[in-house]
């Protein structure tokens, strides 16, 4: 089964560094703009539970920083800086027309 991407935020709702939590075909994501690049993680953190679009930020370097517990992640990929284990689920992100599109599912 393909994933669909649906519509998840409007691009500027989305400021360079912070965080946005959405709603996506009934998950939670994290949306960040990376560099003028729009990813989308899962959004509770695995260590304690935060939620990264509400409590993360990134850093200078572009890696996403859980405002709990410092938890480090690289947001392209969802791995944890400190140990390289993918913690965070990652998911397509389509951007067209000003809209943030995000696909849940199988690709």
């Amino acid at each position: 089964m393909a994933a669909s991407f649906v519509p998840a935020a409007r691009l500027d709702a989305l400021p360079e560094g912070r965080g946005l939590k959405v709603e996506v075909a009934g998950r939670t994501v994290a949306l960040f703009r990376v560099e003028g690049t729009v990813r989308a993680v899962a959004d509770t953190c695995p260590h304690r539970g935060a939620s990264l679009g509400d409590e993360g930020h990134l850093d200078d370097a572009g890696r996403l920083i859980c405002g709990w517990h410092g938890w480090t992640f690289d947001p392209a990929t969802g791995a944890r800086v400190r140990t390289g284990e993918r913690c965070l689920a990652t998911y397509p992100v389509r951007v067209a027309d000003g809209i943030i599109w995000v696909a849940i599912g199988a690709t």
